[in-house]
């Protein structure tokens, strides 16, 4: 009725008077459609926009058998197209009785747009609302049809996720609303399918050839990880050579400082600086170089401490109520009853003034006053944090954690906000996320506080991905949010070795770091499997579920010694493993090497095995006789090399061929360094340098 309405008053305000034309609106006035009808396009070739303009009307009413929406949208595009081509007289005369104007015609097409709209709005496709926008350009519907048409292209492109539905989107609509999440989408799916394989090659090749994708950041990192994903010195250093531009080169070249100087030795050190004389951090090095040629270890002396090099050599006397190793060139010290730092000439760097402090890591060191308040200085002494903080942790990867009172927030080594997010509970970064929980979420987060990886369940790392799960399944994610594994209810033993043991429904298999499983779940669970079931020398300890016997499996799953025993020690080329209640020694062969039995055997170790008879322990040798008798409490691996072995006067060194090392007994025996340990007896501290078999004593 209202479209009815508005006709009329567009067409039936002027006198129902006149010929030809006037007669056709008066036809139209008296609701004879048939008749204005005859008329209108009996003129239609003389007057073109009147007789369209009536005849537009008649098609736009509903109420006659003539209605067409599409017959009324042609009839008023041409009566506006025709309008200035009618003789001004008749435009005139039309005007004062029919109100037949410019103005009328635009409302009437207006009329005509708004009624075709409601109709492609009842399609609701994509094609309908391009048709419209093109057909209609001055309809006020315009910007509607045009969200409406963008929306579905989006829901569309978004439906399929891919990068060549995206892209023809933003080529079809690039000022759409939605331009910048296709825009986004496009990018994250273009990177998601150029490296969908993973690879080293992936990643390097999205780099070189995608550089305007915002993703190429992550690529890079992907290809890191990817390319020194063992960790080892030729990853590292491959790496460094073929991609010098990647962001994380120099986090590369510290790791590779790392891999290459795992001892920590002198030696090492100054090979590395000649081997890699473009080392970026060179600085730093010499100084490292500086401190191991001059390694100084705390001793006392009348209740006092200082310090002494190898040669027991009195390089700092004692004036300290207490000394710690050295670290990165720093070490803390205590005087009266308060901590600082000195370096390695003896220099306070730091004032004795704080109640607890930290080795030095990173360049950084934390600090707390005598209220537990915490703080971080660097090597200079210069507070980079006040100690006004309830919790700081340890630095990693440049960053560290700090608890204020709006929650945890992370700095970088400079003392600034690394990001602005605020969280529950964090842990320390590594390889370059951190775990983190915010609102009762478990969140991955990378070093610029963005969100990785979001689980409603308790995430760790596992590996370079993440393990989450609930009582009923289990998970590791990538990074990128890709599952690497599945299972259901599954229990993981600790990341100590490429081969990583997990148990699911009682049957244990393994994992490597990655999640990927390389050995299927097969054998039978048994107590402790996790931590026993480690693989050592090449093999593991498994169960055979069908015998109920021990063996020995090698990596690809294969028994490598038959289960056969009612428990087995770790493989060497002479094994240890219990049969009819006792243990004996066995070689690769699984033949018994000697017709002597034990309570309690180890696997060999070099020369000897530790073995228990009667409650007590001993060194077998390969001959087949005690290298030492069993007679001690306890046999424990200091080094490779060395034993503490505990008699009834204390604890004395042994190497693993049964030598006495050192002539007295101790009350305690730590091993402080590599190849360094620190000896206490009665009233004495003295310190044994491994490589060279002696003892270090002060020399005044």
């Amino acid at each position: 009725m209202r479209l009815v309405q508005l006709c009329m008053i567009i067409v039936f305000s002027g006198s129902v008077s006149g010929q030809n034309l006037n007669k056709g609106f008066e036809a139209l006035a008296m609701y004879d459609y048939f008749q204005a009808k005859k008329i209108f396009e009996k003129k239609e070739k003389k007057s073109p926009s009147i007789a369209a303009f009536g005849l537009s009307v008649i098609y736009l009413r509903d109420d006659n058998p003539f209605h067409n929406l599409d017959s009324a949208y042609v009839k008023i595009v041409k009566s506006e197209r025709k309008y200035k081509e009618e003789k001004e007289k008749a435009r005139e005369k039309y005007a004062e009785k029919w109100k037949y104007t410019y103005d009328s015609i635009l409302v009437l097409r207006q009329a005509v747009s708004s009624e075709m709209f409601k109709n492609v709005e009842s399609e609701n496709t994509e094609l309908a609302y391009v048709r419209f926008i093109a057909a209609h350009p001055w309809a006020k519907e315009l910007k509607q049809a045009k969200y409406s048409r963008d929306l579905l292209a989006f829901e569309k492109a978004e439906q399929s996720n891919t990068s060549h539905d995206y892209a023809h989107f933003l080529e079809k609509y690039p000022k759409s609303e939605f331009a910048n999440l296709a825009k986004e989408l496009f990018f994250r799916s273009q990177y998601a399918e150029q490296v969908e394989s993973g690879t080293e090659e992936a990643f390097a090749d999205f780099v070189t050839h995608y550089s305007y994708n915002p993703y190429v950041s992550e690529a890079e990192k992907e290809l890191y990880k990817v390319a020194t994903s063992d960790h080892t010195v030729l990853e590292y250093k491959r790496f460094i050579r073929k991609y010098p531009d990647n962001p994380h080169i120099e986090e590369a070249w510290q790791l590779l400082y790392r891999a290459y100087t795992r001892d920590f030795s002198l030696a090492k050190v100054e090979q590395f600086k000649k081997e890699f004389p473009d080392y970026p951090f060179m600085e730093e090095l010499e100084r490292e170089i500086y401190a191991l040629n001059r390694l100084l270890l705390p001793y006392r002396k009348n209740g006092k401490w200082g310090y002494i090099d190898r040669e027991g050599t009195v390089i700092i006397r004692p004036g300290f109520d207490g000394a710690s190793l050295f670290n990165e060139g720093m070490a803390v010290v205590q005087l009266n009853g308060a901590l600082g730092y000195i370096d390695a000439l003896g220099d306070k760097i730091v004032e004795p003034i704080f109640a607890d402090a930290s080795a030095f890591k990173d360049g950084i060191a934390i600090v707390a006053d005598e209220d537990d308040y915490y703080g971080i200085i660097d090597r200079t002494g210069l507070m980079i944090l006040e100690t006004d903080f309830e919790e700081i942790g340890e630095p990693s990867e440049g960053l560290f954690y700090v608890l204020t009172d709006e929650g945890y927030v992370f700095y970088d080594q400079s003392g600034k906000r690394a990001f602005q997010g605020v969280f529950d509970q964090v842990e320390a970064f590594e390889e370059g996320t951190a775990v983190v929980i915010q609102n009762e979420k478990y969140l991955v987060i990378d070093k610029q506080g963005r969100v990785v990886l979001e689980r409603e369940e308790k995430i760790t790392r596992f590996g370079s991905g993440f393990l989450f799960g609930d009582e009923d399944s289990t998970f590791i994610v990538a990074l990128s949010g890709d599952t690497l594994f599945s299972g259901e209810a599954v229990r993981f033993g600790p990341q100590t070795g490429t081969y990583i043991p997990y148990v699911e429904q009682d049957k244990v298999g393994f994992v490597n770091e990655n999640g990927e499983i390389k050995i299927e779940p097969q054998f039978a669970s048994y107590p402790n499997v996790l931590l026993f079931g480690q693989f050592k020398n090449g093999y593991a300890k498994m169960l055979d579920e069908r015998s109920g016997k021990y063996g020995l499996i090698d990596t690809t799953g294969q028994w490598k010694v038959a289960p056969r025993y009612q428990d087995i020690s770790y493989y060497s080329d002479i094994f240890a493993a219990k049969r009819n209640e006792y243990w004996e020694f066995f070689d690769s062969g699984m033949n018994r090497v000697w017709n002597r039995r034990f309570a309690l055997a180890e696997s060999f170790s070099g020369p000897t095995a530790v073995v228990m008879d009667e409650n007590r322990y001993g060194l077998f040798g390969r001959k087949g006789e005690f290298v030492l008798p069993p007679e001690y409490d306890e046999i424990i691996e200091v080094t490779s090399d060395l034993l503490r072995i505990h008699d009834d006067n204390g604890f004395r060194i042994y190497d693993k061929s049964g030598k006495l090392k050192l002539p007295h007994a101790y009350s305690r025996v730590e091993l402080i360094l590599p190849g360094i340990l620190r000896l206490f007896r009665e009233d004495k501290m003295e310190y044994y340098l491994i490589e060279n078999d002696c003892i270090i004593e002060p020399v005044e």
